[in-house]
C-alpha cells in the first residue's frame, strides 16, 4: 500500500459523448519506459502508469511523480503560450470524494481519451 500513496493521483474526466471504456478487466499498467532485460509495469518501477475507470466518464489515475512532473511542464508551456488547459491540482482524498460525488476534475478532450481507450485496450493488465 505505501508504493500507491507515494504516487500522483489524477482524476481525470470526459463528456457522455466520449466515455471512456470499462471492461471485464478495467486496471490498465502502463510505462513508456521499456526495458528489453526487465519487466518495466511494476509499482516501484520509474514511470509507471496505473489507470482505472470508474465510471464511464471518471477515470483514476495513480502514476508516477515524474510523470506528473511532465503533465505539469505541459501545462505551464501550453499556459506561457496562451493555450490554457483545464487543470485543477488536488490531493487523493478529494480525488476519491471527487469521483464518488460526480464533481469536475481535469477533461479529456476527446483525441486524449482515445488514446486513454486504446492504452487500456491494448496494454490491459490485471493488477
Amino acid at each position: 500500500m505505501p508504493h500507491l500513496l507515494d504516487k500522483s493521483w489524477i482524476l481525470y474526466s470526459t463528456s457522455q459523448k466520449h466515455p471512456f471504456y470499462i471492461s471485464d478487466n478495467p486496471v490498465t499498467l502502463f510505462n513508456v519506459n521499456q526495458d528489453p532485460v526487465k519487466g518495466t509495469l511494476g509499482l516501484r518501477v520509474p514511470g509507471i502508469e496505473i489507470h482505472r475507470p470508474l465510471t464511464g466518464t471518471f477515470c483514476l489515475g495513480v502514476i508516477c511523480p515524474t510523470i506528473e512532473a511532465t503533465i505539469r511542464e505541459s501545462y505551464e508551456l501550453a499556459r506561457r503560450l496562451g493555450h490554457p488547459v483545464p487543470l485543477r491540482v488536488i490531493g487523493a482524498r478529494e480525488v476519491l470524494r471527487l469521483a464518488f460525488h460526480s464533481a469536475g476534475a481535469f477533461r479529456f478532450r476527446s483525441r486524449s481519451r482515445q488514446a486513454t481507450n486504446a492504452t487500456s485496450s491494448s496494454t490491459s493488465r490485471l493488477a
